[in-house]
């Protein structure tokens, strides 16, 4: 999407597109270095971007721009001049996440379109493909009881595919919208396709196998039931993910861990069972976990973010089940 209110519409112009910033400043990656003698390290130099004389005078131009055209009476041109500012700023949030990459790639635009002055955005096609994808169903029922239509692709494009929202139709008929992050060159991806409703979820806590015991220290059992029903008169497969708690502070413990049927979480708790559901077929899944942690956890002072922060939220949902 091309716009611009530079004041001359751009007629026939040939363009081009980069991801890579001027002003950067490529440099070398190094390791921090981690002394343990309790000598203080030394500060490494800090290597900021150059600000460009482009940049500067784009800065300039843009708010003698709004000026003259304020003191003009130029309403059109300035409420332009804004719908541009608001479309900057989510490309500039999109650029965010490629430079955290530092991916650099280029792109040239097909045709010689017309882009008028106006701040109204272009669509300038870089690039058609074809790619094979291989459909499926994702179900997180600690989530959501929705599950999703998905596809598995493999990006065989030749180029990378940039960040940014993807509009999804099929056999003609428009879906909807998601969401895609970067992609590169030959990096498996999935995309979603909408809800799949034939895909009836349910996620429980068994009651009868599930305590909250608090004596010197509070000590929680859980058992879930996780319910994956096919409703259409089709088979399915379902890809279900689930979680147990990780714990990173050795005042919590997490153990007497039991996933029926069995499957092995990851390092982070995230773990998976994949579903073949025949027409009208209900499986059930069960997951119990025992977690254990001092009176006081909850009440002590809780930081905004991070693994701890998670926690907290895990064990006073579970809390709030009793």
């Amino acid at each position: 999407m091309v716009a611009q209110t530079a004041g001359e519409d751009w007629n026939g112009a040939a363009l081009t597109f980069s991801t890579q910033s001027s002003p950067d400043i490529l440099q070398l990656p190094e390791p921090d270095q981690v002394l343990l003698d309790g000598r203080p390290a030394p500060q490494p130099v800090a290597v900021k971007s150059a600000v460009s004389s482009f940049s500067i005078a784009t800065k300039n131009y843009a708010e003698q721009n709004m000026d003259w055209n304020r003191l003009a009476g130029n309403t059109l041109v300035l409420e332009d001049v804004q719908r541009l500012s608001s479309l900057n700023g989510r490309i500039n949030r999109l650029f965010a996440e490629l430079s955290q990459r530092g991916t650099t790639a280029h792109f040239a635009g097909e045709g010689l379109p017309l882009v008028r002055s106006d701040g109204k955005p272009v669509r300038v096609v870089i690039g058609r493909a074809e790619v094979k994808t291989q459909p499926g169903i994702l179900a997180v029922p600690a989530k959501t009881l929705n599950a999703v239509h998905t596809i598995a692709l493999t990006n065989t494009t030749g180029r990378p595919l940039l960040p940014g929202r993807v509009a999804v139709f099929e056999s003609g008929a428009f879906l909807g919208y998601t969401d895609m992050k970067f992609v590169a060159e030959g990096e498996a991806f999935q995309l979603a396709l909408g809800l799949a409703d034939s895909i009836k979820l349910a996620r429980v806590l068994d009651q009868k196998k599930s305590a909250l015991v608090r004596g010197s220290r509070t000590r929680i059992q859980a058992a879930f039931v996780i319910i994956a029903q096919n409703l259409s008169k089709q088979s399915a497969g379902v890809r279900l993910l689930d979680r147990i708690p990780v714990s990173q502070d050795r005042e919590i413990r997490v153990y007497d861990v039991s996933i029926e049927p069995k499957t092995a979480p990851d390092s982070k708790g995230l773990l998976e069972w994949k579903l073949v559901l025949a027409p009208g077929e209900k499986k059930e899944l069960r997951l119990e976990y025992t977690l254990e942690y001092p009176l006081n956890y909850l009440q002590a002072p809780a930081p905004a973010a991070g693994a701890d922060h998670n926690m907290r939220l895990e064990i006073k949902e579970l809390e709030a089940r009793f």
